[in-house]
This record gives C-alpha cells, sequence and structure tokens, in this order.
C-alpha cells in the first residue's frame, strides 16, 4: 500500500504494554498510547487504524493520533491473525475467534478442541495470516 500526502508515514512501535506512533523521516514521537494489553505481542497497521493483542485483549487505536477506538477481552492470546470481509480473525493456543474490526465486538469462538493447544494458521482466499 502507497502512503498519501496526508499520511506522515508512521512507523509503529509496541512493546510490552505501549504503542507508539514514530515519524519515519524525523524519528519523531507523534503520539504514544497505553492500549490497557499486558504482554503485547502482535501489532499492525490496517486502513487507518492500529490492531493491537496481547495476553489480556486486543485494541483498535487511531493510526493518525494513537486514541483508542476499541478495546475488548479475547479468548486467544493471537499468534497470528487475518483481517476479511469486516473480520479481525484471531488464532493462538489452538483456538480462533473473530472481531467486527469496526466495533471490536466478538462475533463468534472456536476453541478447537480435541486439539490441542498448538499453534494456529489462518487463511482465506486472497489473504493469509501472519504467525508472530
Amino acid at each position: 500500500m502507497y502512503r498519501t500526502g496526508t499520511d506522515p508515514g508512521l512507523l509503529v512501535v509496541a512493546t510490552s504494554e505501549m504503542v507508539v506512533g514514530i515519524e519515519r523521516a524525523t524519528g519523531k514521537r507523534v503520539w504514544q498510547q497505553d492500549p490497557r494489553i499486558s504482554s503485547v505481542v502482535h501489532v499492525e497497521v490496517h486502513e487507518d487504524f492500529v490492531f493491537v493483542g496481547g495476553a489480556s485483549g486486543l485494541a483498535c487505536l487511531a493510526y493518525l493520533t494513537g486514541r483508542v477506538v476499541w478495546a475488548a477481552a479475547c479468548p486467544v492470546v493471537p499468534s497470528t491473525w487475518l483481517f476479511d470481509q469486516g473480520q479481525l480473525v484471531v488464532g493462538g493456543a489452538g483456538e480462533v475467534a473473530a472481531f467486527d474490526v469496526h466495533t471490536g465486538a466478538m462475533l463468534w469462538h472456536e476453541p478447537l478442541r480435541g486439539f490441542g493447544q498448538s499453534r494456529v494458521a489462518l487463511a482465506v482466499r486472497g489473504a493469509v495470516g501472519r504467525m508472530s
């Protein structure tokens, strides 16, 4: 995806409990946010939002400002996720759950009983989940 003239080209950095937007051209910190997600393990910019996942749930931040758009409890600590048709699908430790990307509402949860606590890979036609 190419940046537009209004996109500052942010590098989004997630530490275990803080997310920071840094202007790539200058290294200037534009924003920082505590999304109240412990042990952050996954971060991704998707469209105009930054999605963060960790041991205590998921959060969606505004890309340009870092403002928390929504936060949600999640039954899965994400090791992989993908975006498809307005859903954020999260997989990890032998479970899968789907969330509405705009509201954070959990749409469904599949614990995949009988498959153990193994890593999960996700794919749909035209998109592939990335493991962290």
